[in-house]
């Protein structure tokens, strides 16, 4: 029964702060750099550039290993999306 309470002891600390804590039973994707690059069709090398300059966020779960959150590679997606206008046809 102790673990139950603690786990919520710990919830509550989190809501108190404005954060999520730990023990959330959210899940978060990460993604190694080749996995990434995979996604988007580009070489590792690539990636690697738009993460040096800052467009890319990367987690370091050690401190050598970089991992990209899934959420940040979509959001990267969507912010660099071009949609074209229609041509009138019917125009001079």
């Amino acid at each position: 029964m102790a673990v139950p309470m603690q786990n919520e002891a710990l919830r509550r600390q989190g809501a108190a702060i404005g954060g999520r804590c730990s023990c959330d039973s959210r899940r978060v994707t990460l993604l190694t750099p080749r996995e990434a690059a995979n996604r988007l069709g580009i070489h590792v090398r690539s990636l690697q550039r738009i993460i040096a300059s800052g467009d890319l966020p990367v987690v370091r779960v050690l401190s050598s290993t970089p991992r990209i959150r899934l959420e940040d590679l979509t959001d990267f997606i969507e912010n660099r999306t071009v949609y074209r206008a229609k041509v009138n046809e019917n125009a001079c």
